[in-house]
């Protein structure tokens, strides 16, 4: 017989649907939430953690100009230690009215890998707009660095926005796979573009970077440290991407939606965008991984089909040539898919697109890229930098992206010849690049294990004082300014003053709101007497900061050229800055004189010798023009000299 319950029928046991007053799911919610804001004041009061500004005063000296901060790396880099960096290309910190701003940026190749930052395409932009606008400060600001991708670029668009630039110029594409949080990057932290670009958001909090930080050290146990390979080799998480893959197509997924939310924030701050599409070396740069799938043959078939095809049909083998660069598993180059998003979202968004690629094929050899015109796998050749600058200034200016005001009619081959001959590339600049590519080719996966020792450049000749600083730059034991300052002095001493002009040149359009390597220049010329060499400085000298030594050299050099009106200009400039200066006051006194103002030339010169009493020539100086004076009726006969001449005379220098 069944027991029957002796609890009613109409009451509950104690355990089924009790209520919680609704306090208990606040403290139940507010639990984890006051966890992670106690860990992370914790954590800020522990000094953990990061806070990198991403503009900083270029130096102590120049606290006007801001460059990208050189530590900016460490937000989107955990597992290596060693950090790309951004070249410290500084602009104006308060933009003032004449100012023309570009922005360039991008990877490695839009930083000008393997050469410095004069031989980046920026730079060559920078030296046309200047010669064809000289009457506006031109400012074409370099902000691409190595092993980024569009997840850098996009969590940076809002602070390229704040700086106000006139133009927007992106090159980039080559590194959506092994760049910074690429798909198959050592820093990868997954293909879900919304959680990257969340955390990226949340990297100011410390416990967003103690999340990534333990993340990095879990990786760190297994992965080789930084210094057993080059950046590229330790940037590579996951080798094999075929073509087709869903890996593949992350990245090509990943680099249009970035591109696309960069695009909408330039369009609503009303910024214009100068796009390009990518360039690499097809032609002499075979597959690094060649494997067949189901659906594609081994990238080296054809690779080499498409070499056999260059002397009877180069548009079959640019196809084919083309091919074989998608084919390879490992993603160094940009698939060609890349290229087409760039066309389709200029295209979209009515942005111009520079054509890179078909303007270096329409140079190059059989109509395919190589290694005429590249330095390894889609980094180009100083020439092919050079050009790139020269297309990328024609569709500015043929889409009227260029400062008011009025240009220099210059025809393209002027401008091209100006520009050759300023072009400030030293041999230590071309060595460093070449002793760069080296070291690049003797690491995986250019070769098939990286030797630490095979790193450690050594100069070709120790008694090349250019030779042996280009090593000591590459194996990072000097600054690239340190160096040409080093070079310079050692030319200097030794009175090769072309080649210590070269280097001078060279840290002044590095860094042309710096006025020492000009004033350096001039006065060793001045003091080895070559004020004609000198003259090119002093006007730089007078655009940039101009003061009352670069008016008053230039006005004693056009007084002794007999171009009186040109130096009274000068030399009334630096008598009104400062006139303090004997060798000054004489020099006025004179130019006065040559442009019939005696009297005012009599006042001057009596104010060097109660400066100076003993200034050679002033007192003949003063003599001389007193006779002159009462000859022609303009002084009493009675006006006394201030000064007994002495038998010295003649034009200070």
């Amino acid at each position: 017989m069944k027991k029957k319950s002796t609890t009613p029928e109409n009451e509950k046991l104690p355990s089924e649907g009790k209520k919680y007053p609704f306090v208990f799911y606040i403290i139940l919610v507010s639990i984890p939430i006051l966890f992670f804001v106690l860990l992370e004041v914790g954590l800020r009061l522990g000094g953990y953690g990061r806070k990198v500004d991403v503009w900083i005063p270029v130096s102590k000296h120049f606290p006007d100009h801001i460059c990208l901060n050189n530590w900016i790396a460490s937000r989107y880099f955990n597992s290596i230690t060693t950090l790309p960096s951004p070249w410290p290309d500084a602009f104006q910190k308060e933009k003032t009215d004449d100012v023309f701003r570009i922005f360039v940026i991008g990877e490695s190749s839009a930083a000008g890998f393997p050469y410095d930052l004069n031989a980046t395409f920026s730079k060559e932009i920078q030296r046309r707009y200047s010669i064809l606008f000289p009457e506006n400060k031109i400012e074409v600001i370099n902000l691409a660095f190595a092993a980024i991708n569009s997840y850098t670029l996009l969590d940076l668009t809002p602070e390229f926005i704040s700086q106000k630039p006139d133009v927007v110029i992106l090159y980039a594409g080559h590194n959506e796979y092994y760049g910074a949080l690429g798909v198959g990057s050592t820093e990868s932290i997954g293909s879900n573009r919304w959680l990257v670009n969340l955390m990226l958001a949340l990297e100011e909090y410390r416990t967003v970077q103690l999340i990534r930080d333990g993340m990095a050290w879990l990786y760190t146990q297994t992965a080789k440290s930084d210094g057993d390979g080059t950046l590229m080799e330790r940037m590579v998480g996951e080798q094999l991407i075929p073509h087709g893959s869903e890996m593949e197509q992350a990245g090509i997924d990943q680099f249009e939606g970035n591109l696309r939310d960069m695009l909408d924030q330039y369009r609503e701050a009303g910024i214009p965008v100068v796009l390009s599409t990518l360039t690499a070396n097809l032609r002499d740069q075979k597959p690094f991984i060649s494997n067949a799938t189901d659906s594609f043959p081994p990238a080296d078939s054809v690779f080499f089909k498409a070499k056999k095809l260059m002397d009877t049909d180069s548009v079959a083998a640019l196809k084919a040539f083309s091919l074989a660069s998608d084919l390879d598993q490992l993603k160094f180059r940009a698939p060609s898919a890349i290229n087409d998003v760039i066309r389709s979202l200029g295209k979209e968004y009515r942005y111009p697109v520079v054509p890179i690629d078909s303007l270096m094929r329409g140079i190059s050899k059989h109509g395919i890229p190589g290694d005429e015109l590249m330095t390894d796998h889609l980094h180009p050749t100083w020439v092919g930098y050079r050009m790139m600058g020269k297309w990328f200034t024609s569709y500015l200016l043929g889409n009227n992206l260029k400062p008011e005001g009025p240009m220099n009619n210059l025809t393209p081959g002027r401008l091209d010849s100006i520009t050759t001959i300023q072009y400030p590339l030293t041999r230590f600049d071309f060595l460093s690049a070449e002793y760069k590519v080296g070291k690049l080719k003797k690491g995986w996966p250019f070769v098939e294990t990286t030797l630490s020792a095979s790193l450690v450049v050594k100069p070709a000749d120790s008694t090349d004082i250019e030779d042996v600083y280009a090593a000591r730059f590459v194996n990072h034991g000097i600054g690239w300014e340190e160096a040409h300052v080093e070079i310079a002095n050692w030319y200097r001493r030794h009175n090769r003053l072309g080649d210590y002009l070269k280097h001078m040149d060279a840290l002044h359009f590095f860094a042309p709101y710096n006025d020492s390597p000009i004033r350096l220049a001039s006065e060793t010329l001045i003091a080895k007497n070559r004020l004609d060499l000198a003259l090119r400085y002093l006007h730089r000298l007078e655009k940039i900061n101009p003061d009352n030594f670069s008016a008053k050299w230039l006005g004693i050099y056009y007084l002794a050229a007999g171009q009186a009106g040109v130096a009274l200009q000068f030399l009334e400039s630096s008598y009104n800055r400062n006139n303090t200066d004997a060798q000054m006051l004489y020099n006025y006194a004179g130019a006065l004189l040559y442009n019939n103002q005696g009297i005012r030339a009599l006042s001057i010169i009596r104010e060097c010798l109660k400066l100076a009493p003993d200034f050679p020539g002033a007192a003949e100086f003063e003599r001389t023009l007193v006779l002159k004076l009462q000859d022609q009726n303009q002084l009493p006969p009675s006006k006394g000299l201030l000064k007994k001449p002495s038998k010295k005379s003649g034009l200070s220098r």
